[in-house]
């Protein structure tokens, strides 16, 4: 049950990101965030179910990229770029721990930081330079300590990490290049919570955290809902290309369950 909540509370905290992201920064946060993360998604990835041996040349080569941000007077490029680095590879981190107490505080702290920023306390850049330095803290916690960590199990890991990224955060990606402002983060909002359903379930199922039968019975019901979001769109005037991005996506997402995680259930 505290894996399933520490999974919830990442999962939110980071959906808030989204809908606080000022209008005037959301179409280079979004896009930063989306192209880097076709980047360090896979590579996370493929450092967890074949590397994981050297995690310690890993966690000291991101402090060291976060503690560049003190020294170097970057673009905001380079900071959110830095910040999506953080956010895989701490995530991962944290949930392949067999400290399952540590995973959700520290997921439980990246969902309390958010909350200066729904109150106006805080600015975005000085939130998102908060959650580097929660991040940091991390990291440099699991230096000092001998955490062991689970590998990923999963068929074909480089072949599922290019089509999943490629297919959500492609998708991501080409809406900032359709929408902006407001219009880009409704739809963006709208996609994520769509479509990374369908990707948390496969995670949670290759992590281990979920058995083949719980994921088939929660499965068959949020296919259900996620096919009949687009009926939002109405509300919001999306143009149709969201549309035809969202169920283009959908689709493939629905392949990858029976190309490479059928055979788990065997």
């Amino acid at each position: 049950m505290t894996n399933y909540l520490s999974y919830f509370l990442y999962f939110f905290g980071n959906l808030l990101i989204v809908i606080y992201v000022p209008d005037i920064e959301a179409q280079i946060f979004l896009s930063v965030y989306s192209l880097s993360s076709l980047l360090i998604g896979p590579l996370s990835f493929i450092f967890f179910s074949k590397y994981i041996q050297k995690s310690t040349q890993i966690k000291i080569l991101i402090i060291l990229i976060n503690f560049s941000l003190l020294i170097f007077d970057e673009s905001n490029k380079y900071f959110y770029f830095i910040y999506t680095l953080n956010l895989f590879f701490c995530d991962l981190f944290s949930s392949q721990m067999k400290n399952q107490k540590l995973n959700f505080l520290f997921k439980l702290t990246l969902f309390l930081s958010t909350f200066p920023i729904i109150f106006n306390i805080f600015s975005f850049d000085f939130l998102i330079l908060l959650r580097i330095f929660l991040c940091s803290s991390l990291l440099i916690y699991l230096l000092i300590t001998s955490e062991e960590y689970l590998n990923l199990d999963i068929k074909y890991p480089y072949i599922y990490q290019l089509i999943t990224n490629l297919n959500y955060f492609g998708t991501l990606f080409l809406l900032t290049l359709l929408l902006e402002g407001q219009t880009l983060k409704v739809a963006y909002i709208i996609l994520q919570i769509g479509l990374s359903i369908i990707l948390k379930l496969y995670d949670l199922k290759i992590r281990k955290i979920m058995d083949s039968n719980i994921f088939e019975k929660i499965f068959k019901v949020s296919i259900i809902f996620i096919f009949f979001i687009p009926i939002s769109f109405m509300f919001f005037n999306l143009p149709k290309s969201v549309i035809i991005l969202y169920y283009t996506s959908f689709i493939i997402l629905i392949f990858v369950k029976y190309k490479f995680l059928k055979y788990e259930q065997n």
